[in-house]
């Protein structure tokens, strides 16, 4: 195998560093060692799973597992399957039994839970180091080796279809899915991640089972570990989890360029107040404009003082609430701007939005703005990088969606925005028509 020169002296260097650890005793099981900024180390196992680690002595460890494999691998006759394994994950494995892996982590105090979205499934514990070991064994057990036990399907088919009820009845969370269903008329995106009760309804084991041996392959996982462990000590005790020999590379569900269809819908229903969103297409989070979006979203929509509150909520009165986000996805994400609203004021709303909208792309923004919102973005991104829960996850996150090194490199990155760039990218991306949803109350 040819390397660079430069990671052939990381994996001397990490040789060195565990040397009389099993680890390289049994040759073969990390193909690959990079060392990234602020001590994280990255493995790449033979078997191609990922491996990334930093060692921070405080009495706790973060352990976290994450598979590029989301709502957006599903097709509309499984839609909600990546959900469903996250919640059967954690009713054992054929050897624990059912509720196994929360009385060996919970049970010692410790957290355990998990996460699907669109793009990954998630699945972490974090605990004191004491019990760290243990944990592992338990939670990689439930994943080589998942129960999917008949009765727990059946158990947890029954709670996933009362959560799709109860989401149902959350008009947040329904104009949220209608403005994806709306935006995405061909792209995966469309599929909620939580799934149709008709869907759920129809899987079975089988199903299960199939979609769980393919999409949830080793070449998918990425294993993030922060707090208090060895990685001399960590690698030994993951090697035995994983199979002999060398693993696939992942080559398809990479990207998928996603399309977009501007439009407007207004649904009713028992609502006690109007509902609205509008949506436009972003840039993919390997695009190098997600930072000037990023900081842009900040500007406008990022708390009181920003722009579209400080006007439309708080000086116009239009709204109860607003908020303006940007989902940094794999492929194309949305920008949107929520609001709740009395339905009568949803026109005018709608109107000088995009009033507001326009400007930036004509005016852009002043110095002082701007500084404003790059010291609001800096300061929440510090702040979201306090625990081990939260750099694990990070690190985590940011491999399933595209690098590691995008957060890693996101501060200097977004340091390096200009004004210039806020008008270009308000321009690019938020000049066009966009999707809109408004959730009414029934006519009586």
């Amino acid at each position: 195998m040819k390397i660079s020169v430069k990671i052939a002296g990381v994996v001397a260097a990490v040789a060195v560093m565990l040397a009389g650890s099993s680890l390289f005793a049994a040759e073969g099981f990390v193909k690959s060692t990079e060392q990234g900024k602020n001590g994280v180390t990255k493995f790449v196992l033979r078997s191609g799973a990922t491996v990334l680690v930093k060692e921070i002595p405080n009495g706790l460890v973060s352990f976290q597992v994450w598979y590029r494999t989301g709502s957006r691998d599903e097709q509309d006759n499984n839609n909600g399957i990546s959900h469903f394994i996250e919640h059967l994950i954690f009713k054992g494995s054929a050897s624990s039994g059912v509720s196994g892996l929360s009385r060996l982590i919970e049970g010692r105090g410790g957290n355990l839970n998990g996460a699907t979205s669109k793009d990954f499934t998630n699945f972490h514990f974090e605990t004191a180091k004491e019990y760290f070991y243990v944990s592992l064994d338990g939670m990689m057990d439930c994943l080589a080796n998942p129960a999917f036990d008949a009765g727990e399907i059946e158990k947890e088919r029954k709670v996933v279809i009362e959560e799709i009820v109860r989401g149902d009845d959350d008009p947040g969370r329904k104009l949220y899915e209608e403005l994806f269903k709306l935006s995405y008329p061909e792209h995966p995106y469309r599929r909620e991640v939580i799934g149709t009760k008709d869907v759920l309804e129809k899987l079975t084991r089988a199903d299960i089972v199939d979609y769980y041996t393919s999409k949830y392959s080793l070449e998918r996982m990425i294993i993030t570990v922060a707090g208090d462990f060895k990685s001399a000590e960590l690698l030994p005790a993951l090697e035995k989890h994983f199979p002999a020999g060398e693993g696939k590379p992942l080559t398809e569900g990479l990207r998928k360029k996603a399309s977009f269809t501007p439009g407007r819908e207004e649904l009713s229903g028992s609502y006690s107040q109007g509902y609205y969103g509008s949506a436009w297409l972003g840039p993919a989070a390997d695009n190098a404009d997600t930072y000037a979006m990023d900081l842009l979203v900040t500007l406008l929509g990022s708390g009181r003082s920003s722009r579209l509150y400080s006007k439309l909520k708080e000086k116009e009165q239009l709204c109860y609430s607003l908020d303006m986000g940007y989902s940094t996805m794999r492929d194309e994400g949305l920008i949107y701007v929520t609001a709740e609203l009395l339905p009568d004021n949803r026109a005018m709303f709608d109107k000088r939005l995009l009033e507001e909208l326009k400007e930036i792309c004509s005016e852009g923004v002043d110095a002082k703005e701007f500084a404003k919102a790059l010291a609001i973005l800096e300061n929440s991104y510090v702040f979201s990088h306090e625990t081990d829960s939260q750099i694990a996850g990070d690190l985590g996150y940011n491999e399933a969606i595209i690098n590691y090194k995008f957060g890693q490199d996101y501060l200097e990155n977004v340091r390096k925005v200009t004004a210039a760039d806020l008008k270009r990218v308000a321009l690019k991306y938020l000049s066009g028509v966009p999707a809109s949803v408004c959730l009414l109350p029934a006519a009586k």
